[in-house]
């Protein structure tokens, strides 16, 4: 999809970054979470006055979040949000609406209140957190991005300067909308750049000058106030919850960028960011709704949890739903409704260090499985689940690479969406390929994807779905495994639901299965052992059977270790040899099949 060219956004471009909070924790940026606790040890180091007053403030706020909250946990910027309204309180009216309008502190304590002390304090202290990068390693696998698809839009809530340094380093050319030290949003040429950074938040070294023009620092500074060299006074440009549209003109500025941005893209980046501001997440939700191309690549480790609870559905307290004017009560003003991202968000459940070299890699397979549907439907108008195999007239479409595509971009969401609209599911998808003879790699792949979902929705709560799902088609010697002899050659085949497929095939299928297990454990970092276990020990099975047949007389020496059994299949097979010359040997090799069925632990 080409994108028209409107404001900085460039017409060639077809994707974006927008990067939160989780996106810097790898470069050693604090998450805002974390970041209380050690703001607590910061002020006992720094300002012993303020310890009693922050501790009680925290108490009192955190015990509010966990009864009153979504979250139920206390960050950095909440906790300096509430302490602004706390020292602004004798100038608000709200406190004349309650009893006692008297703060719950000692006389000392509503003095530093007064004097805004402990929210300089903890502003103090984000300047100084945030400057401290160390490691941005990671951030390299934006290269080959910029390599594709320059100039690259990144937008970010972030205040720290990580992918400032990482532009510096790797020498690529970056607007973040300043000309100079001036704020200078226009740009009339995006080509010139090779990333075009948006701080929807601000940034610690921008501030806004007492005459409201907004200012970019080159140098590094802990004050939260600052004297210009024309005696001219500027504070920190950070924005939090309670004042991010505060600062009109570099805030909606920013905010109509993102807006033409996620409004004519096709893919949307999402890293560590979990849509707490409400109104960037109404932004997301009203772009999906006019650019309904647009895919969500969510990457950060509750990836699910956010995507379920916040994008998929979503309620507005403003449109109360299904009600009438006799059953009304305040539930529900809580009901949900759908949004036009639900379907649309693919959740890559990981830590973003690990996840990131691969993003690029991801998103190709999301072109291709883009490029596979539109030619499907191109030929029959839509995915036809009866003909899944059948190519069109260019032999350019099936609906297992159709399905290889989607898996390698981990969109399980679109693979489900069409694998349910067969009559028995992935049952009749694998027993297709066994009638057209697919190969048996691409039916190893079909249990990749049962694999790498599984992995996926670990932490989501449809993981016993999918445990369920993959521990069926691991049970394969449950399904039933025949035993054959032909010319003093054993050989074994197992039922794969309907398809029959050779021994040889089992083993390639469980070293397979083991080799993507151990390789999507390390990006998933899951250390659960119990599906590996069953994939090792089916392996172990399988491999005496991996060069496809056996000689009798071999099987008899090299397998068969109890002397019972051992000396029962050399009369049988002397008893061969001698019937041979008559003929007669069915009976005796059906004997011979029981014995190795009963030594294989297969009656």
């Amino acid at each position: 999809m080409q994108m028209a060219h409107q404001g900085n956004v460039d017409d060639s471009n077809e994707i974006m970054f927008f990067l939160g909070a989780g996106a810097s924790i790898a470069a050693g940026i604090v998450d805002i979470v974390k970041l209380v606790d050690e703001l607590v040890n910061w002020i006992v180091s720094n300002n012993q006055q303020l310890s009693k007053l922050s501790n009680e403030v925290i108490k009192i706020i955190h015990q509010w979040e966990r009864n009153n909250s979504r979250e139920g946990y206390l960050n950095i910027e909440t906790l300096l949000e509430t302490v602004e309204r706390l020292e602004t309180n004798f100038r608000d009216v709200l406190p004349d609406f309650f009893k006692d309008r008297s703060l719950k502190f000692d006389e000392h304590d509503i003095k530093l209140i007064k004097q805004k002390s402990l929210s300089e304090e903890i502003k103090k202290f984000i300047q100084i957190s945030f400057q401290n990068i160390k490691n941005i390693n990671y951030y390299n696998a934006l290269n080959d991005f910029i390599s594709n698809y320059r100039p690259l839009y990144v937008f970010t809530t972030n205040y720290d300067l990580v992918l400032e340094q990482f532009c510096y380093k790797n020498r690529k050319k970056y607007s973040d909308l300043f000309k100079g030290s001036e704020w200078s949003p226009k740009i009339s040429d995006p080509s010139e750049f090779d990333v075009i950074l948006h701080k929807l938040h601000g940034s610690i070294n921008w501030y806004r000058t007492e005459r409201g023009k907004y200012i970019k620092l080159l140098e590094k500074t802990t004050k939260t106030k600052i004297e210009l060299f024309n005696n001219e006074r500027a504070v920190p440009l950070i924005l939090y919850p309670g004042k991010k549209l505060e600062y009109i003109e570099p805030t909606l500025e920013m905010l109509n960028m993102l807006k033409e941005s996620l409004s004519q893209v096709n893919c949307c980046f999402v890293i560590g960011y979990s849509f707490k501001d409400d109104h960037l997440l109404k932004l997301f939700l009203y772009s999906s709704n006019k650019n309904q191309d647009m895919v969500l690549f969510l990457v950060t480790p509750n990836a699910h949890t956010i995507y379920n609870e916040r994008l998929k559905r979503h309620s507005d307290d403003e449109f109360p739903h299904s009600y009438s004017h006799e059953i009304f009560n305040e539930d529900d003003f809580n009901v949900t409704v759908p949004s036009d991202l639900e379907g649309k968000v693919i959740c890559l459940p990981y830590k973003i260090q690990i996840i990131f070299p691969k993003l690029l890699d991801y998103y190709e397979s999301l072109r291709k499985a883009t490029h596979l549907e539109q030619t499907l439907k191109s030929h029959r108008g839509k995915i036809d689940p009866l003909s899944a195999f059948m190519t069109t007239e260019d032999s350019s479409f099936n609906l297992l690479d159709y399905l290889k595509s989607l898996s390698d971009c981990e969109y399980f969401e679109k693979i489900e969406e069409i694998v349910v609209s067969r009559t028995d599911g992935w049952d009749s998808i694998i027993n297709e390929m066994a009638k057209v003879q697919r190969s048996s790699e691409d039916i190893m792949y079909v249990l990749d994807i049962f694999l790498k979902s599984y992995f996926n929705y670990w932490h989501s709560d449809r993981k016993a779905k999918y445990i369920t799902r993959l521990l069926k088609y691991l049970a394969i010697r449950k399904s039933g495994i025949k035993v054959r002899i032909k010319n003093y050659m054993i050989n074994l085949s197992f039922q794969l639901v309907g398809a029959e497929l050779s021994g040889y095939l089992g083993y390639k299928y469980f070293e397979y299965l083991e080799t993507k297990y151990l390789e999507y454990q390390k990006i998933s970092e899951i250390q659960e052992e119990d599906i590996l276990m069953i994939i090792r020990k089916e392996k172990i099975f399988f491999t005496k059977w991996q060069n496809g047949e056996i000689e009798l007389r071999y099987y008899i020496e090299n397998f068969v270790t109890n002397n019972a059994d051992n000396q029962n299949l050399i009369n049988l097979k002397e008893k061969l040899q001698r019937s041979r010359t008559r003929g007669e040997t069915n009976s005796i090799e059906i004997e011979i099949i029981n014995t190795i069925s009963k030594i294989e632990n297969l009656l």
